[in-house]
């Protein structure tokens, strides 16, 4: 039940975002008018104006004391080795305290979870990292994060060459690799963001295998290019296609090479994550070779439509209606700035919001003491072309290449088009396949899958689970991530044994 100040609250901050869109699109009417200049001071002028706006809120000014505070005590932390390296956990040597952590052996350390990177992740839950630099084919410049425990030797990061250049540099010898690939609009940093025993590449690290965490181009760590600017139109041109084309065989035969040239690795992709696996391995038969398991966790393939009737008609209309609302280059980029300026529980009763409304999901299975430190790594940067790509998807049906001759009428277009997008063909997927799939997940049309790939040679359905929470459901590391382990385990055993 919210409270007279949450309902002012949520009731403001709902009308600021519709003033910034409405800005925004504004903006784009007028922006070739004005001087380049102009521009960034209207936006610096919005900013200052949404501060203030947010100082006047009730409450507010209590919680941004404190987070003041907590930026102090974290600019306390000493750069020593043996803090930043203590042994965390969740419920175990960390205490946690809206999104911050302080070690029980140090109290000093105290450290501001919610604006760490993926290293700083790493290191804060008591393993080390090694960060290499993926350069795929066409340009883009990936960062590849490796997962070592505690007690390996020499992690520091890699920088230069491309997939082919990368070595092992601290000789640490693991098991099977794995690569977890995240979903859409996210990057790496969901991956390791809840801790030691429930962030499931933290798990994966204490059963043995060499995890790697992959990025796609336009997130967080993918945010650059060996000759084109990220601020330019040319660099957000881009769809699915050419992250299954490039970066995922990039990420992959990097985390072989690196993992002493293994022969072959597993990977794990969550939603869109998966949806690049189906793609790349039914099309990259050499590359569906190596691939020991794929597990799949909310598999998406051909997926259903939004919840709301008026934005799934206008979207059926023209998917090109994307380009007007959001632009030709980042797709939802204010979410950053809404995380920035907004307070912790707020930012969080956004994103449950816009979760309910868009999709349906109630994300009661989240906890709740968990949300604003997940919600905080939960959102990254791509580009509206994915998203348009997306939405050719759910108007054909069908999981398909992306279709540049979209024009005019698209109801017509769909009834006479002359042309047929290539099809990704899921019949021809041989490598093992490990489905797990949310029995109140209404994004992927899994009946459909199935009868798409061969027999997978796993299937879990939990009746309960909606889309995201094999991220973040608080039962996921008891009752999902031990059948994953477990998968791998034997398969690591049969390739062994093979």
């Amino acid at each position: 039940m919210l409270g007279w100040q949450d309902g002012v609250n949520l009731s403001l901050t709902l009308a600021l975002l519709a003033l910034e869109m409405l800005l925004r699109f504004a903006s784009r009417v007028v922006r070739w008018l004005l001087p380049r200049a102009v521009c960034c001071a209207m936006d610096d002028a919005f900013v200052a104006l949404t501060r203030a706006v947010l100082r006047l809120l009730p409450g507010f000014d209590a919680r941004a004391q404190k987070a003041l505070l907590d930026s102090a005590a974290s600019s306390d932390v000493e750069e020593d080795e043996d803090i930043l390296n203590t042994s965390t956990g969740r419920r175990g040597d960390v205490r946690f305290q809206n999104g911050s952590a302080s070690s029980a052996a140090h109290p000093r350390a105290r450290v501001n979870l919610l604006e760490l990177d993926a290293v700083g992740l790493i290191y804060a839950f008591g393993y080390k990292a090694e960060e290499h630099v993926v350069t795929t084919p066409d340009g883009y410049v990936l960062s590849l994060f490796r997962i070592l425990p505690k007690t390996a030797p020499g992690p520091r990061r890699e920088g230069g060459g491309d997939a082919c250049s990368a070595t092992a540099p601290s000789g640490h010898n693991r098991g099977m690799p794995v690569l977890l690939m995240h979903g859409f609009l996210e990057c790496c940093e969901i991956w390791v963001c809840r801790g030691k025993g429930h962030s499931l590449a933290f798990m994966l690290v204490d059963a043995g295998f060499d995890v790697f965490l992959g990025n796609v181009r336009g997130n967080k760590y993918g945010y650059k290019h060996v000759s084109l600017n990220a601020q330019s139109r040319e660099f957000w041109d881009f769809c699915m296609d050419s992250m299954v084309k490039y970066d995922l065989p990039a990420n992959l035969e990097a985390c072989m090479r690196i993992s002493n040239n293994a022969p072959q690795i597993a990977y794990i992709g969550f939603s869109q994550g998966s949806a690049l696996g189906f793609a790349a391995f039914s099309t990259n038969l050499e590359l569906a070779s190596k691939i020991a398991l794929f597990c799949a966790l909310a598999p998406s393939t051909r997926v259903n439509g939004l919840k709301p009737n008026l934005i799934n008609t206008i979207v059926n209309s023209d998917p090109n209606v994307l380009y007007v609302l959001f632009g030709h280059r980042i797709m939802m980029r204010w979410v950053i700035f809404w995380r920035t300026v907004l307070p912790p529980d707020l930012f969080v009763r956004g994103v449950d919001a816009s979760c309910l409304f868009l999709f349906g999901w109630t994300m009661r299975n989240v906890d709740e003491s968990e949300k604003a430190l997940m919600y905080a790594h939960l959102y990254s940067y791509s580009s509206v072309k994915t998203m348009v790509h997306w939405s050719q998807i759910i108007v054909t049906r069908k999981f398909q290449m992306f279709d540049d001759e979209i024009g005019g009428s698209y109801t017509n277009w769909r009834r006479y088009r002359g042309h047929s997008p290539p099809q990704y063909p899921l019949h021809q997927l041989s490598v093992p396949v490990a489905l797990f799939c949310g029995g109140t997940d209404s994004l992927p049309d899994t009946k459909w899958l199935l009868g798409e790939i061969c027999d997978p040679v796993h299937v879990t359905v939990e009746p309960q689970y909606e889309h995201l929470d094999f991220q973040l459901a608080s039962s996921a590391p008891s009752i999902v991530y031990p059948k994953i382990i477990n998968l791998l385990s034997a398969r690591a055993s049969h390739t062994v044994t093979k």
